[in-house]
């Protein structure tokens, strides 16, 4: 096969049950074996294989992993350990050493996907698309909701009130009642930015216009930003018994995660125009985008 422009085999180790069932026991072990290159061009791969093969999971809905490795090993022998991504001398035949069971499902003509896939180099937006992927190892609920939910709350930067504001919350904190309770003065502070419920709010919805929704579908996303928002925080800060809608926060992870991977600065907070006060914000960059493939 052909990947990122370069000649490779595709090996499949033999299938090994997963302990804790988080996989299916039919997961398979894959890796590639290129064609001899310069050692300069193999390391440009490598760090282009790392850049795309999270929004690879994204679009595929699969897990694609490299493991932990950052760098790319070395051996003068024919073994080497076979999780590691591993420069090996040409006149060697390789032989891999599986001393890691990390296995992923197997997925079909994902290499024709990966021409297409950007390399992301945005240190935040990779790590939400790491948590997605990891959510695919979760086997209860509640922490499926709460990764999904972690991954909008990471992307959503709160913004600063107008300066009418501000202004309004720094008397506030002048007066008695809030310079004898530091708690309370803080609270107030802490006004001074819009919540993060408001933020993840917007960012679902700048991601619901740069899809190309309509206006009844863009306030439908709205509102199930500002339900599952309100699910995790009674999970999260009261405790109670709530009703998990894994699916919605999966697809509204989704929505956010397809369109940043197009246009980064989607996540960019709105402006605020001190002139028309709070509630009035343009987006600070441009999502004219259009959707990711299905």
């Amino acid at each position: 096969m052909v990947v990122l422009g370069k000649t490779a085999q595709l090996h499949t180790r033999d299938p090994i049950p997963q302990k804790h069932g988080a996989v299916s026991a039919a997961a398979a072990h894959q890796w590639l074996l290129f064609n001899p290159m310069e050692k300069a061009e193999a390391e440009t791969l490598f760090e282009e294989l790392k850049a795309r093969l999270p929004v690879l999971s994204l679009r595929m809905r699969a897990s694609f992993r490299i493991g932990p490795y950052t760098e790319l090993a070395t051996t003068n022998v024919e073994t080497y350990n076979g999780p590691a991504p591993t420069l090996i001398p040409a006149s060697f035949r390789p032989t891999p050493l599986w001393m890691d069971a990390s296995m992923t499902s197997e997925q079909v003509g994902w290499q024709d996907w990966l021409d297409n896939c950007p390399a992301i180099r945005d240190e935040g937006l990779l790590a939400a698309l790491s948590l997605y992927v990891s959510a695919k190892d979760e086997a209860l609920p509640r922490s499926k909701f709460l990764t999904y939910l972690t991954i909008l709350d990471s992307l959503a930067v709160q913004w600063s009130r107008d300066a009418a504001a501000i202004a309004w919350i720094n008397e506030k904190r002048k007066e008695t009642v809030a310079v004898n309770d530091k708690s309370l003065s803080g609270a107030l502070g802490n006004l001074k930015k819009v919540s993060h419920g408001a933020a993840v709010r917007a960012l679902v919805t700048r991601a619901a216009k740069a899809q190309g929704y309509e206006p009844e579908e863009i306030e439908n996303w709205d509102k199930q930003a500002r339900d599952l928002y309100k699910v995790r925080s009674d999970l999260s800060h009261a405790g109670e018994s709530v009703i998990l809608d894994v699916s919605a926060a999966q697809k509204t992870a989704e929505l956010v995660l397809e369109q940043a991977v197009l246009d980064p600065s989607l996540l960019d907070p709105p402006v605020v125009k001190p002139e028309e006060g709070a509630n009035a914000m343009s987006p600070a960059g441009s999502t004219e985008n259009a959707a990711a493939p299905s």
